[in-house]
């Protein structure tokens, strides 16, 4: 950690030749206390000997910031000589003497939920809103993401690029708040867990950044479903034609956000036409509304209906999962045997 350079002016009676030692300590401008690390003052010192009236010299503070984020710092300094102090500058104020040590902390949501969790659809759109403090007012920002798996760790990619997204903003106070839109193409990550890395700079330094990949905050769900639809009665894949016939299909789903109430819609299709089955001119559908108590599991939706009405149909079941009426995960393979039930 390199400090910023000093410059003494003594006055006309300073001596040449003779030795000086500068000495520094590392305060905090919100606290006006010294700076601790480990439980010890954050301090350096440099000695010297003048050569000339006026001058500089540099003190090299090296220590461990990473418990100050969020720090504003301010070097104290004061000369000596044989023991005896005869110049310091300790101002709490002076921007000359401050050091910024920001913080930047993240929260991630989709765009359409408001929530951590959305479709892994064609167009999608999470906006990360990220915190941060100990900026210098009036300077300029900018913050960088990228998505990365936390299955794997890595950054995810999609058409063989990186999913990134920046922000380049004037901090107005020290503390506050900036959003970075991404928006992409989700079609292909469909059981990922999402998690937003963020990264800050000023020109073009890196000075702050939030890569936790087990942040709760940082992360987004995009679901899985699969199902497996079976007659209640022969427990196979075939249904007799009777005019009370019962078919479940046991949904079962992964990365989903846990704690929250989802809804699964399912849809008996036609396999030859494509297209839903109408009995009396109603479709034939069913549901289940249940709390995911964690991120993988399953769920069984009922269809009953009158099978005698379609004898010689071979249907297939839809299904849809919602979170707050948005959809946010699909299963419709019209050729998915797992789907798939015969009513001869």
């Amino acid at each position: 950690y390199q400090g910023r350079q000093h410059d003494f002016r003594p006055c006309s009676c300073k001596r040449f030749g003779r030795e000086y030692t500068v000495s520094g300590t590392l305060m905090n401008q919100r606290t006006g206390a010294k700076i601790l690390v480990n439980g010890k003052p954050v301090t350096a010192s440099t000695t010297f000997t003048a050569e000339k009236k006026e001058g500089s010299v540099e003190v090299v503070f090296a220590f461990d910031a990473s418990a100050l984020e969020g720090t504003t710092t301010v070097v104290y300094e004061k000369l000596y000589t044989e023991n005896k102090e005869v110049a310091a500058h300790t101002d709490i104020n002076d921007k000359g003497q401050t050091i910024y040590i920001p913080k930047v902390r993240t929260t991630a949501i989709a765009d359409d939920t408001k929530d951590h969790v959305t479709e892994a659809k064609k167009d999608v759109t999470i906006v990360d809103t990220v915190s941060y403090e100990g900026l210098e007012v009036g300077r300029e920002y900018t913050v960088k993401g990228v998505f990365m798996n936390k299955a794997t760790g890595k950054a995810i990619t999609v058409n063989g690029k990186e999913v990134t997204a920046e922000s380049t903003f004037t901090a107005k106070a020290q503390k506050g708040t900036v959003d970075v839109a991404f928006t992409f193409d989700g079609s292909a990550l469909e059981d990922t867990l999402i998690v937003v890395f963020e990264t800050l700079y000023t020109e073009g330094k890196e000075v702050g950044v939030h890569a936790d990949i087990e942040d709760d905050a940082q992360t987004v769900y995009l679901p899985k479903i699969r199902t497996n639809a079976k007659d209640a009665v022969t427990e196979i894949d075939h249904t007799e034609a009777l005019p009370k016939a019962k078919i479940i299909d046991t949904v079962s789903y992964s990365s989903l956000l846990p704690g929250k109430e989802y809804t699964v819609i399912g849809t008996l299709m036609n396999k030859k036409t494509g297209e839903p089955v109408l009995i009396d001119g109603k479709k034939v559908t069913a549901g289940s509304t249940f709390v995911a108590e964690k991120a993988e599991g399953s769920v069984e939706v009922v269809f009953e209906f009158d099978a005698s009405a379609i004898a010689g149909t071979t249907v297939v079941a839809f299904e849809s999962m919602e979170y707050k009426g948005i959809e946010v995960a699909v299963h419709a393979d019209i050729e998915d045997e797992n789907q798939t039930v015969y009513i001869p």
